[in-house]
């Protein structure tokens, strides 16, 4: 799991299904808005970056590797395209390291 800090918490994220086509800034801000949307406890939430607009929607809790979580899936409108990325965040605190 890769770390991230969102407003002064530390986080951790790991991409499912990736999505090479965006930048790491647009990279960065779908995921910080992936955290919020897990947060704020809300089924979906649009997004939009330099690069990309879509949706961010809750998924089902699943096991990636020893990793676990919601899996949060996307629909993005790219610059290159319609993309599907699906990533887990967690919050380091949480037992993770």
């Amino acid at each position: 799991m890769f770390p991230l800090e969102v407003d002064g918490e530390s986080w951790g994220y790991v991409f499912v299904e990736p999505d090479a086509c965006l930048n790491w800034e647009d990279r960065e801000n779908f995921l910080r808005e992936t955290v919020r949307l897990d947060r704020e406890g809300e089924d979906s939430h649009n997004v939009k970056g330099e690069y990309f607009e879509g949706k961010i929607t809750r998924g089902k809790y699943c096991v990636f590797g020893q990793f676990s979580g919601v899996l949060y899936e996307a629909e993005l409108e790219t610059n290159k395209g319609k993309r599907f990325p699906s990533t887990l965040v967690m919050r380091r605190n949480s037992g993770m390291n």
